[in-house]
């Protein structure tokens, strides 16, 4: 099945890699220049977090548009997006009102870019969806671990790096993202069957078309992304702080993502596998609470060597729930509204990257960039714990 996938899929998976490498090698990069810019560490949350603004409001809207036929144009203008904030970073980036506008778009262009990844997986074949979504989340967080990576080209022994370098890195991603955009849309149709994607649908019509004992884990689904991709956040905007707050250079902090990265990816390549052993709702709820233990330690006074093996470890478990939760919510809801559910998720997605890093970064202020890990752990502990009300089986 892997082998067919990769095979059918090469461009959209070398799309999806491009699209994490070009936002984990800028977002980081802006953290570091909002810091150059004077900004207090306890507010770079809430500057970073105006990334998931755009998506809050306009996701569904983009969701409903693909649902009716327009996935092709939603896939190139999140790419021509993506191009325009690069442009914006390398030339425009020397006050915090223009980082604002930077991120801003830039989070318009990556939800609208995976909305349209992911409405061409949902609207595969419905068979081992946890192998398809599982290599396709595996190919974003190979771009989550170079993306990184070239902050060690940027850096060399310094606290901070130097962010133009990063902007000019994140551009050339861009660009290379739009590229490979053409053929991934060439000749493609993504309108789907049915009759509601034909039709303004709200909410309401949206929940009453769920079936009544699938709600609960929908719900649950839905949190559990919410709140993983939050903590991703928290690492990529908070580690950059640590590091300035103990002095790990912006080198070592680099290697440090790169590495939470690269495990995610190990752990995404044999999902199907621990899906199949633990069962895919079990599996949740494990990987959840190990990495909300594993995120609190991050929080000890420990030196840099020792948060490599915790790092491998929370990018092993915390790179699970992703993938699972998007199986889930494509079995759980009407073929003819996946593209829209899957919106809902990013909008859901886009609360959690607002409202997590935004809320723990406010007790950084008071005990420092380790109380972001700290309350991000307990969040995940908390998570973990609604999880085991999902049913014991996996969802059929």
């Amino acid at each position: 099945m892997i082998r067919n996938f990769v095979g059918k899929y090469q461009t959209l998976l070398l799309h999806a890699t491009l699209l994490q490498l070009a936002s984990f090698v800028v977002r980081p990069a802006a953290t570091y220049k909002a810091l150059e810019l004077g900004v207090n560490p306890g507010y770079v949350g809430l500057l970073i977090a105006s990334y998931a603004a755009l998506p809050l409001f306009l996701s569904l809207f983009i969701g409903r548009a693909s649902d009716r036929g327009q996935n092709s144009q939603i896939l190139m203008s999140g790419s021509l997006i993506m191009v325009l904030v690069g442009i914006g970073f390398v030339n425009f980036s020397n006050s915090v009102e223009q980082l604002v506008i930077w991120i801003l778009l830039l989070g318009l262009g990556h939800v609208m870019s995976v909305i349209g990844q992911q409405t061409l997986i949902a609207n595969g074949s419905s068979r081992d969806l946890d192998s398809a979504f599982g290599m396709y989340t595996f190919a974003g967080s190979l771009g989550q671990t170079i993306g990184p990576a070239l902050i060690l080209l940027a850096s060399g022994r310094e606290i901070i790096p130097d962010t133009q370098k990063l902007f000019i890195y994140y551009l050339l991603s861009a660009l290379l993202l739009l590229v490979t955009t053409f053929p991934l849309i060439r000749g493609k149709s993504q309108r789907v069957s049915g009759v509601v994607a034909d039709q303004q649908i709200k909410i309401r019509m949206l929940w009453k078309s769920i079936e009544t004992r699938n709600k609960p884990s929908l719900l649950i689904a839905m949190l559990v992304s919410l709140i993983a991709i939050g903590s991703v956040d928290v690492l990529a905007i908070y580690l950059p702080a640590l590091g300035i707050e103990r002095g790990i250079p912006a080198a070592t902090i680099g290697l440090l993502m790169s590495i939470r990265a690269l495990t995610t990816m190990i752990s995404r390549f044999y999902l199907a596998q621990l899906s199949r052993f633990f069962g895919r709702n079990r599996l949740i709820v494990i990987s959840t609470a190990l990495a909300g233990f594993l995120i609190m330690l991050i929080a000890l006074p420990i030196p840099a060597v020792v948060m490599i093996p915790l790092v491998i470890l929370i990018g092993f478990s915390i790179g699970i729930g992703q993938p699972l939760t998007m199986t889930m919510i494509t079995i759980l809801v009407p073929v003819s509204t996946r593209s829209t559910w899957l919106s809902l998720r990013l909008t859901a997605n886009r609360v959690g990257q607002a409202v997590v890093p935004a809320g723990v970064g406010l007790t950084t202020i008071a005990v420092g960039a380790g109380g972001a890990f700290a309350t991000t752990g307990l969040l995940l502990l908390a998570v973990a714990g609604v999880s085991r009300r999902l049913p014991t089986s996996n969802v059929d």
